[in-house]
């Protein structure tokens, strides 16, 4: 598998920081650049070419085993707004359905270079509703646009991290949308710093046409696949509370477990379908 430049010192530094907590008997609690590269996409440039004879990955992820307690998180601002249940608000990180389809999970190629050709540009839209954003997961095409909006009469900034840095403010309904050139490929972690610390998000911007984002039960499809051996992805965000930032005894932001990540190499035939099946509830 083809990989950028610059996963192996990337990986070195990780092992080497891990290697110094675990001597010194400190928690080996990864630090954001030791995540797995293959959650932050490949920069590698992308072609575009007929695809007459591609195939089809389609399959569901899905959850195994007992399902984790619900988290409640204190809502600490604008419970009117928030629409908590009574001062809570769930975490909204994981969600599985009655028959084991997991949600929002990113299902991805990680070694295409060329194929099908980008869907026509739009303007892709993030909104703020009942303090949660909508859509939780999305997939952005390097270089569009991400309309930031919000329909909550309260105050939200929209901190992203990542691969794209900003941090826009959203007076409440009816404020003009900020609008967000993603130009680099990448996760984009998304949260808000005005005292609604469960708010968080992903977005992927995605180097080629090869990603989806799992239904409601689960389902996820790439199509029109050029013939060939692949690398299938998926990724899932960490649903855990790992740490918090607090001021005063506030909790200020909260920070999760790592992504849940898992691959399978599969080998499409023209005009092909290749059923896969992704299992996240296991590391």
């Amino acid at each position: 598998m083809r990989q950028s430049p610059r996963v192996a010192p990337r990986l070195f530094a990780c092992v080497f920081i891990l290697a110094f907590l675990l001597a010194f008997g400190l928690p080996p609690t990864p630090a954001p650049a030791c995540l797995d590269p293959e959650a932050v996409t490949h920069d590698t440039p992308y072609e575009v070419v007929p695809v007459p004879n591609g195939g089809r990955v389609v399959g569901r992820v899905t959850w195994s085993r007992r399902l984790p307690d619900p988290v409640w998180l204190p809502i600490g601002k604008n419970p009117e707004a928030c629409g908590g249940h009574g001062a809570l608000k769930l975490l909204p990180r994981l969600h599985v359905s009655a028959d084991k389809g997991v949600k929002d999970a990113v299902v991805y190629l990680s070694d295409v270079f060329k194929g099908k050709p980008f869907p026509p540009p739009t303007v892709y839209r993030l909104d703020q509703r009942a303090c949660e954003y909508v859509p939780h997961v999305m997939v952005v095409p390097r270089g569009e646009t991400v309309e930031v909006r919000s329909s909550d009469d309260v105050l939200h900034t929209v901190h992203m991290t990542g691969a794209v840095s900003a941090n826009v403010a959203l007076p409440g309904a009816g404020s003009q949308p900020a609008r967000i050139v993603l130009s680099k490929p990448g996760l984009v972690e998304l949260s808000c710093d005005n005292g609604h610390a469960w708010m968080s998000g992903s977005i992927v911007v995605a180097p080629h046409p090869y990603f989806a984002v799992s239904d409601a039960a689960g389902r996820f499809e790439l199509a029109d696949v050029p013939p060939g051996v692949y690398e299938v992805v998926a990724w899932h965000e960490g649903w855990e509370i790992d740490r918090s930032d607090q001021n005063m005894g506030v909790v200020t932001r909260y920070y999760y477990s790592r992504p849940v990540i898992k691959k399978e190499q599969i080998t499409l035939a023209e005009r092909a379908t290749l059923e896969l099946s992704f299992d996240v509830a296991w590391r």
